[in-house]
């Protein structure tokens, strides 16, 4: 069966929670784990009704021209991404309200304009950039790439090599406890 989608096409609201059968569940949750467990199907009655009821919490259409924090007309500046500034009420670095402005609202919006009107000196330096792509896609809260070594890198063979080489030194010391356990040992004996 093909699992009903929330969102019907859609973007999920990470930061949003939902109250589904007494228990608050995140959307991404419900949409992926609850929807699953449930064999909610997609087309099926309790899938429109679930979308229906949970939609409008949580999801939200992407902007065709996000919102940049950081750009003043054709200009992109360099985001502060450490710095803890307030807005709307709340504490927040520069960079998560990057985020959040550039996943959901346009740039000509008044709500982006009125944001940058209110954090641009506190969150933008003075260094121009040709974009603002280095900050986006905004990384998923439940995606995280390891880095793994590449089998095609010349040194794949021996990224390990070193842990396994012992200095001359290193042997010395290992000789000698060696050499210490056994001749205790003998004695013991």
């Amino acid at each position: 069966y093909e699992k009903c989608d929330l969102c019907d096409g859609g973007t999920i609201n990470y930061e949003a929670s939902v109250n589904f059968s007494g228990e608050e569940v995140p959307c991404h949750e419900l949409n992926s784990r609850v929807f699953v467990e449930h064999a909610i199907a997609s087309g099926s009655s309790r899938c429109e009704m679930s979308q229906g009821f949970y939609a409008e919490a949580c999801c939200f259409t992407a902007p065709a021209v996000p919102c940049s924090l950081c750009q003043s007309g054709d200009l992109y500046y360099e985001i502060e991404t450490e710095t803890v500034v307030s807005y709307d009420g709340e504490e927040h670095t520069c960079l998560d309200i990057f985020h959040l402005l550039h996943s959901r609202r346009e740039q000509t919006s008044a709500h982006c304009t009125s944001a940058q009107g209110a954090l641009f000196s506190e969150c933008c330096s003075a260094r121009a950039t040709e974009s603002d792509s280095k900050y986006t896609p905004s990384p998923s809260p439940w995606v995280w790439k390891a880095s793994v070594p590449d089998p095609g890198d010349p040194g794949f063979d021996s990224w390990y090599a070193g842990a396994l080489q012992r200095s001359p030194s290193a042997k010395s010391a290992i000789s000698f406890i060696t050499f210490v356990l056994s001749a205790s040992v003998g004695l013991m004996l």
